[in-house]
């Protein structure tokens, strides 16, 4: 009968379900959520001028740091190798020549003679001292501008509507209050990244002593892989729950532990969306890096390879330099839009949970991205707890306790 045809192909009566039939493959979730991050940038056009600062004060301490590594580096004593005569003896024996007035330099094939500078205790702590407050200041400079740039973001989170607009000073306001408030919080995430970093920095410089071993023992090769790998993974994990909890530091002023486990168990709970939200965002800015690095070199080339630039030799030089710097200055703002999206759907989530599943704040665009997610999350949720609520109902009709107790 055509009429059983026709009753199939009748759409569903949830319009979230039609919806849902008509997604095309590519899931959208992620360019909603860019959406979001650049009209919230939008809203606070200076935190973008703000990331400058931070890069700015990376590279001048970058530069004290080296300077200061190498005064101490140099501090050591100079002691001049010991080189061995190779050949003058085995000319000596057959020959009859006396070599006893021939400089010992003259007697070897390479670089084994020279100076080489020999440090002591004092520089040799001095000089891991200064390794380990490297690592330490780096991250408290990056995790300061994460959580003052979160503090904006929530901020216009927080701005409803169109025409809502924040504060022209929000900027300053989160900046003061991430100095005034949370600077224990991030000196202690910081701390724990910079003792990760630093274990990391030892283990490689012991396998590079020992790389001659090593090569030599693939049983010692493998286990140096082996603690490697280790390392990077915990790296990896503890920066990710450092980030989360910077975040939610800027979101609830809480102190880092409790921040780190709030955003933990937030981004636990929200795993699924929360990955497909950072690959495709993570995809999208890097050809937004690249884009821009190779639009840049390409006009470079073009400009250098007119008419009006005839004293340049080669172009090769101006186009990587300008390449690179493109591609620093177009990671500098990539990375406040990657800090926005985390905190957008951090929010979220935090607004979710707070408002037994309704959030209150969210803009349309984000709701979009992820509302229907959360539905069904809160669907499975009900379901669990009411096969829960029956389970429980049925050992009290057993009158059974120890199946209650179970």
């Amino acid at each position: 009968d055509p009429r059983d045809a026709l009753e199939m192909q009748v759409p569903p009566e949830d319009p979230r379900d039609a919806l849902e039939m008509q997604v095309p493959p590519e899931d959208p979730r992620g360019a909603l959520e860019m959406q979001v991050a650049a009209k919230a940038v939008s809203k606070a056009p200076f935190v973008v001028l703000y990331s400058i600062v931070p890069f700015l004060a990376l590279m001048m301490f970058s530069a004290w740091w080296l300077a200061s590594a190498i005064f101490i580096y140099s501090s050591g004593d100079i002691k001049e190798r010991d080189c061995t005569p190779l050949y003058w003896g085995a000319i000596e024996t057959s020959t009859g020549i006396s070599t006893d007035g021939v400089d010992s330099y003259y007697n070897t094939t390479g670089g084994d003679c020279g100076y080489e500078v020999e440090l002591n205790r004092t520089l040799q702590y001095s000089l891991l001292y200064m390794l380990f407050g490297f690592f330490w200041v780096t991250q408290f400079i990056i995790a300061s501008t994460l959580v003052t740039i979160a503090g904006v973001a929530y901020e216009c989170y927080l701005c409803q509507g169109a025409d809502a607009k924040v504060s022209i000073n929000v900027v300053w306001h989160s900046l003061v209050r991430t100095v005034r408030y949370h600077l224990g919080s991030i000196a202690l995430g910081s701390l724990i990244m910079a003792i990760i970093k630093f274990i990391r920095a030892i283990v490689a410089f012991i396998s590079y002593k020992l790389k001659d071993l090593v090569d030599k023992n693939p049983l010692l090769k493998f286990l140096v892989y082996c603690v490697n790998c280790c390392l990077w993974f915990v790296d990896k994990i503890i920066s990710i729950i450092n980030r989360n909890a910077y975040v939610m530091i800027a979101i609830d002023g809480e102190n880092f532990c409790s921040s780190a486990a709030r955003g933990t168990s937030l981004a636990l709970e929200f795993i699924l969306q929360i990955a497909i939200i950072n690959v495709v965002g993570d995809f999208m800015l890097l050809l937004g890096r690249v884009s821009i690095t190779c639009a840049c070199g390409i006009i470079t080339f073009l400009a250098l390879d007119g008419d009006v630039y005839n004293d340049v030799s080669s172009p090769l030089m101006p186009v990587i330099f300008v390449s690179v710097s493109a591609f620093v200055v177009s990671s500098i703002f990539m990375a406040v839009v990657e800090v926005v999206i985390d905190t957008m759907t951090l929010a979220y989530c935090d607004d979710v949970n707070d408002h037994n599943g309704k959030p209150e704040f969210a803009p349309p665009e984000l709701m979009d991205a992820l509302g229907l997610a959360w539905e069904d999350i809160k669907a499975e949720k009900e379901k669990k707890q009411a096969e829960e609520k029956k389970l429980v109902g049925e050992a009290v009709d057993d009158d059974d306790p120890s199946v209650i107790r179970t």
